[in-house]
């Protein structure tokens, strides 16, 4: 058997490149990790003060609803001792089937109404004022009336709409503390 003989080839200077490759490598890679680990506190930090801001609102929210639900309860209870003392009167107008009309005013349980004609609206007008001001007459000056004019536009004529706000706003000229409203039905 021949010996080959021959080359010999050191592999030292190959191992020196790729330890020094490697090292490099590394190097790359614990930079990249720091920066991303910055990044992330960063972004931590970024997140905990939106936290810190939305806990801030939250709770200037949570006072301001505190608040206005005070205020609401106290203006309910001002509303509620005001409707202790007041009236409220309700007038609509009905159609009868012969086709006559008449004025309802209604007071809680109590009804007054009163019918009419074509040709007797200015008895009703009178009626409706009479009918009112009494109603107007047995509270005391500093307490409400409300009166409140439901109607549906479909079914009353606009002589008849024209009467019966005349009718409450002559009483409530004649009175400081009456108060109108007008309500459509649909």
């Amino acid at each position: 058997m021949k010996r080959r003989g021959g080359i010999v080839s050191d592999m030292t200077p190959l191992l020196d490149v790729i330890f020094i490759i490697l090292f490099l490598v590394m190097v790359r890679n614990v930079k990249m990790s720091n920066e991303k680990l910055e990044e992330a506190r960063l972004d931590t930090e970024k997140a905990e003060e939106m936290v810190a801001q939305a806990q801030a609102e939250k709770e200037a929210a949570v006072a301001e609803a505190q608040r206005l639900q005070f205020l609401a309860e106290a203006e309910v209870a001002e509303f509620e001792t005001l409707l202790e003392d007041a009236i409220i009167l309700r007038v609509s107008l009905e159609m009868k089937e012969d086709g006559n009309r008449q004025v309802v005013v209604q007071s809680g349980a109590q009804t007054q109404s009163s019918a009419f004609d074509w040709d007797s609206t200015n008895e009703a007008f009178i009626y409706l004022g009479d009918t009112l001001e009494k109603y107007v007459l047995t509270v005391n000056e500093d307490n409400p009336v409300f009166i409140v004019f439901t109607y549906d536009s479909n079914k009353i004529y606009q002589s008849d709409y024209t009467m019966i706000e005349r009718a409450m706003r002559y009483v409530q000229m004649d009175y400081k503390n009456v108060y109108l409203q007008y309500r459509e039905e649909k």
